[in-house]
Parts: C-alpha cells; sequence; structure tokens
C-alpha cells in the first residue's frame, strides 16, 4: 500500500510524514528528493531547469514518474509482507494516478490557510516577501501544479496541532489495516 501525503508548500506534509514512517517503520519517499536526484544524475548542473522545460512542455511527462515508480516499487518490495511506503510532495495529479497503477494508495491532504503556509515557509526557509508568496502561489495554480482535494480519501486539518494531524491519518490507516509501532501515549 502507498500512503501518499499531499499538500502546498508549507502544510506540514513532509513533517507529517516522516514521523508517520518512523511510526510504521517504513521508508517515506520525498518527491522533491526524487527531482534533485534525477536533475543532477541526468543533466548536471543545468539539470533542473532543463527538465522543468520538458516537463512543461509535456514532451516527456514521465520524466518523474519512471524514477518514482522504481523507488516506490523497491521500497515496497523491501516491506515485505506488508508492503508499505509513504510518499510525499506530490504535486500534480498525473504522478499520483502513476503511482495508483502499482499498488493500492490511500491520499491523505493536508490544509492549511495561506497565512499559516506563509509563516511556516518563513521559519522553515528564511522571511519571503508576501508578493513572493503570492506569485509562487498563484504561479503553481497557473502551471496547474496543485493536487486538487478531490482525489483524496481524506482531507486533514492542517492548523490542528502536529500529533493530532498525525491521529487523524492513523485512525483512517488502521481501519485500512495498518497499525503503528508505536506505544499508546508515545509521541
Amino acid at each position: 500500500m502507498i500512503i501518499a501525503v499531499l499538500g502546498r508548500a508549507g502544510s506540514g506534509k513532509t513533517t507529517v510524514s516522516a514521523i508517520l514512517a518512523a511510526r510504521l517503520g517504513c521508508e517515506y519517499i520525498d518527491t522533491s528528493k526524487v527531482v534533485e536526484e534525477v536533475s543532477t544524475l541526468s543533466k548536471g548542473k543545468q539539470g533542473r531547469k532543463a527538465l522543468q522545460k520538458v516537463h512543461l512542455k509535456q514532451e516527456d511527462p514521465d520524466w518523474l514518474a519512471t524514477p518514482l515508480i522504481e523507488r516506490a516499487q523497491a521500497s515496497l518490495q523491501v516491506d515485505e509482507p506488508r508492503r508499505l511506503c509513504i510518499v510525499t510532495g506530490i504535486r500534480e495529479p498525473y504522478l499520483l494516478y502513476r503511482l495508483q497503477e502499482i499498488d493500492e494508495a490511500l491520499v491523505f491532504s493536508i490544509k492549511v490557510n495561506p497565512y499559516m503556509r506563509y509563516c511556516r515557509l518563513c521559519t522553515r526557509d528564511g522571511f519571503i516577501s508576501v508578493d513572493d508568496f503570492q506569485i509562487s502561489d498563484n504561479g503553481d495554480k497557473l502551471l496547474g501544479l496543485d493536487i486538487t482535494f478531490e482525489s483524496t480519501h481524506r482531507v486533514i486539518d492542517g492548523e490542528q496541532a502536529l500529533e493530532n494531524v498525525i491521529n487523524d491519518i492513523e485512525v483512517v490507516l488502521f481501519q485500512h489495516g495498518v497499525r503503528s509501532h508505536r506505544k499508546l501515549g508515545e509521541f
């Protein structure tokens, strides 16, 4: 089973995924890290820009899907007999569709208001101007790089405490037969 955690920049999806992976005892795959690996391996210093151009032109829609799927399949094989991995950072419906082709997927979206996301990004990346944040936000929408909440099994309120976000996801996982390794009361 693939557990996909989606959300806009600053929603907390990477933090939640890392904690869930530790609790479940499985690997988590960060799509942004796969992008970095692919761009470094295939094109050198100009890789990321070249790959973005290829992707935006849609000459090769699988430029990211292929390495992401290979990584997910390898992770699922390592985690026998449960076959479980967490994938985060998916921002395109096509990637989600391709992952769902290889195994059952549970998809969670973390929804956070723009102000909270802006504050988190400033804390994580250093101060960014409101104008840059709005340009980035609107640019994602124009390029179609934002996953819709319609394709998810559960929309999680990312404005609650981190423990509550993770608990909300764990409840749904439990309903699907996925058990956490943590002890009661342990964060």
